[in-house]
């Protein structure tokens, strides 16, 4: 594995060993789509920009099972407060 640059967002700048990038590329890496835009816009890459296919987030019904019951719940509730150390208030 090989360190071939930095990209930060926040700043938005990118750091790139273009040499070695343009080496991985013709000894057949692919970048993704994100990473060749990048590369064209430091002109490591001598390309068109790639359009970026953004995926629709679709929510998917979620089953929860729930072991507890409200009644043991309510029972535990007190036992706890009752072990709890109480601190005295000086009026």
């Amino acid at each position: 594995m090989e360190d071939l640059g930095s990209y930060n967002p926040k700043t938005k700048t990118v750091n790139v060993k273009g040499e070695r990038v343009t080496y991985w590329i013709e000894n057949g890496a692919q970048p993704t789509v994100s990473a060749h835009n990048l590369l064209v816009n430091k002109s490591v890459l001598k390309l068109e920009k790639l359009a970026v296919k953004m995926k629709k987030a679709v929510a998917k019904p979620v089953e929860v099972k729930v072991e507890a019951k409200v009644e043991d719940v309510v029972t535990e509730a007190p036992a706890v407060a009752e072990t709890a150390p109480v601190e005295e208030v000086a009026s």
